[in-house]
């Protein structure tokens, strides 16, 4: 049976507890728990500790999340199973200079959010204008 059209993996956020916080390319954000739907069950991740989770990430064209050449697992699976924490919402265009870059993904890493939380917070906040006068 063919799979129906899955959307693209974004980014992606390993959380405490083998949970994966998933962006997809229509605006929907997931949290995958890998120890519900996966650990103990698949082969594949039998042997996967908290080290090797924390390494996960988007493969290069959006259709898995990945950890090396032997752990992967489909963005499908990720996007029907995943419990959606935000719905498709209309989409934000934010333009960085590599400073700014550099200082965004320091305020996200700090707070353990992604790229595109930290954002959200930053226009929520009132403090996106500009990223450089933000002290994290």
């Amino acid at each position: 049976m063919m799979q129906p059209r899955s959307h693209k993996v974004l980014e992606v956020v390993p959380l405490p507890g083998f949970v994966l916080r998933v962006s997809f390319d229509n605006g929907v954000v997931k949290e995958y728990d890998l120890k519900e739907w996966q650990l103990g069950k698949s082969k594949m991740f039998e042997s996967m500790g908290e080290e090797l989770f924390s390494h996960a990430e988007a493969d290069r064209f959006g259709r898995a999340v990945v950890w090396d050449d032997e752990t992967d697992i489909a963005a499908y699976e990720l996007y029907l199973h995943g419990k959606t924490i935000e719905g498709k919402r209309k989409q934000t265009i934010v333009w960085l200079d590599i400073e700014d870059r550099e200082l965004l993904e320091d305020y996200a890493y700090e707070r353990r959010l992604s790229l595109s939380e930290a954002i959200r917070q930053l226009i929520r906040e009132g403090a996106a204008e500009r990223l450089g006068s933000l002290e994290a």
